[in-house]
């Protein structure tokens, strides 16, 4: 198996089940994946790697739409006024 093979999504999905059965272990994971310990570890913290980024982004849009909502409720405010 080449080392940067991409995981099919039968082996994703398999591991999103593992992880919740056996948490952070991720040599029981390696085991039942038919996977490197490094792989199965690489893995997860791929994936923590995405979704903190996905996170933050989240987190800046809805700061960004909070302040244009403030923005928006002033100008309406101070229109009737």
């Amino acid at each position: 198996m080449s080392k940067h093979q991409r995981w099919t999504a039968e082996e994703d999905k398999l591991f999103y089940k593992l992880l919740k059965l056996y948490n952070n272990d991720f040599q029981a994971i390696s085991e039942q994946l038919n996977k490197s310990y490094n792989q199965v570890r690489s893995h997860y913290y791929n994936i923590e790697k995405k979704l903190s980024k996905l996170n933050e982004a989240e987190q800046s849009s809805v700061q960004s739409n909070s302040d244009q909502n403030k923005q928006f409720y002033n100008l309406i405010v101070f229109d009737f006024v």
